[in-house]
């Protein structure tokens, strides 16, 4: 058997080869049956993963005009389309997400590109309560939220960080009455 390797290929790109024969005397046979083969695409690169308000938004270098694209978003595949960029609208809360994406030209796949992950914003904290303790003291609960380590209260322009259970204790509620009259005092009757 003969080989030819042919190190003159481009990715994304098509060939077709066809093999004749020579003799001493310079004689050709007829060509051989034709193969064609079109080369995988080159892989994405560049892949970002960007939490918005709007979504999760994701980015890639793109790799030629004629490519498609697909995204594995935690193995399950999504056709995105000539775009080299996706809006992952929909997504849970306090969850790992894994992207990758290749490129495809017709029925040519290339290989994945390195993944990315995320782990989403724990959900919203639901059900907030207070309860007057005394005079002096108020208890702010509210029900715990999965994923959450530690939680930020905030209290009249107040924030309160690192809360490790799902209630904080206000002891100071009149240094709190008096912030917020002062804030109106200063509001109605800014120094000049």
């Amino acid at each position: 058997m003969i080989l030819y390797l042919d190190s003159t290929i481009a990715s994304g790109s098509t060939y077709t080869y066809y093999v004749k024969a020579y003799d001493e005397d310079g004689n050709i046979s007829e060509a051989s049956n034709s193969y064609t083969i079109t080369m995988p695409p080159d892989i994405p690169a560049n892949l970002t993963v960007t939490v918005r308000e709007d979504g999760i938004l994701l980015r890639w270098t793109g790799v030629n005009d004629i490519c498609e694209y697909e995204l594995s978003i935690n193995e399950e595949i999504i056709k995105v389309g000539k775009e080299n960029l996706f809006l992952q609208k929909e997504f849970l809360p306090n969850f790992r997400y894994e992207y990758r994406v290749r490129a495809v030209i017709g029925d040519i796949y290339g290989q994945w590109s390195e993944s990315k992950e995320i782990l989403t914003a724990p959900g919203k904290v639901e059900n907030l309560k207070s309860e007057i303790i005394d005079d002096s003291a108020i208890k702010l609960s509210w029900d715990p939220v999965e994923g959450a380590l530690s939680y930020d209260v905030e209290i009249d322009g107040i924030l309160y960080q690192d809360i490790k259970d799902c209630y904080y204790l206000l002891k100071s509620v009149q240094q709190i009455l008096q912030m917020r009259i002062l804030k109106i005092y200063t509001t109605l009757f800014p120094r000049r």
